[in-house]
């Protein structure tokens, strides 16, 4: 947990709808936590001995129990997904992942955008079993796509893994996406350096530091409107929604 001291994290506990900031920040809002929050599993049964949650659900659902008034009740997808990566030749998206312990597993989608925030499916791969290694090529005739994988298990429960963008001959530009965005954008850095966000204004509202590659920057706190990013000199707009 980054920067976590006596129980607490630093870190963004990705609830389902936290509150925007203000002077009563805790009013409101939906605290249960997302798939992949940093507060699950992270707590400690020693200091809360309780049966159920502000919600009346078990209080210890999965390994150890979550940090927070609510206890995640979602079982983890039976598939363990180690690496997911691609490489663009020849205007053909080749790519490719690997996976742990497959389990109750029924099948890979493998979707496709061009904006990074409307997808498609473009194929279909079924399960090979636990510790395999998966490809899949794709024609891509645009300079830059997005790739994700969609992860069914039997019973219809669903996940995502993250989004991978792949570009011909743009590596060395500054983009964001998806683009707009509400809660987050994805910026991918030329180089290393301090990321900064203007407003319409030109003021600088939010900045943070970046590594050269794929960042992903929580923008939840910005109200809708048009802003500027910047990195290094290179500056590029993007639409915050709601």
């Amino acid at each position: 947990m980054a920067g976590g001291t006596d129980g607490n994290i630093n870190a963004d506990p990705l609830f389902v709808d936290g509150p925007a900031p203000s002077p009563f920040s805790f009013v409101g809002g939906n605290y249960n936590l997302q798939p992949g929050s940093p507060a699950l599993d992270a707590g400690n049964t020693d200091l809360d001995t309780s049966q159920v949650d502000f919600a009346n659900n078990p209080r210890v659902f999965g390994a150890a129990i979550d940090m927070g008034a609510y206890e995640s009740q979602q079982a983890p997808l039976p598939v363990k997904l180690i690496s997911f990566s691609g490489l663009l030749q020849n205007s053909t998206a080749n790519l490719q992942w690997q996976t742990g312990v497959e389990e109750n597993f029924s099948r890979f989608e493998l979707q496709k955008s061009s904006n990074g925030s409307t997808f498609i499916t473009a194929a279909t791969i079924l399960p090979k079993g636990s510790n395999s290694h998966y490809h899949y090529a794709l024609p891509q005739v645009n300079a830059r796509a997005y790739y994700r994988l969609k992860i069914l298990d039997n019973n219809g429960k669903e996940e995502y893994s993250d989004v991978l963008p792949l570009t011909q001959g743009v590596n060395d530009k500054l983009y964001a996406y998806p683009n707009p965005a509400s809660d987050f954008i994805n910026v991918q850095a030329p180089v290393a350096g301090i990321l900064y966000i203007f407003d319409a204004g030109g003021r600088i509202i939010k900045q943070q530091h970046c590594s050269q590659g794929t960042n992903r920057v929580r923008i939840t706190s910005l109200s809708a409107g048009v802003y500027s990013l910047q990195i290094a000199g290179e500056k590029i707009r993007f639409v915050k929604n709601r």
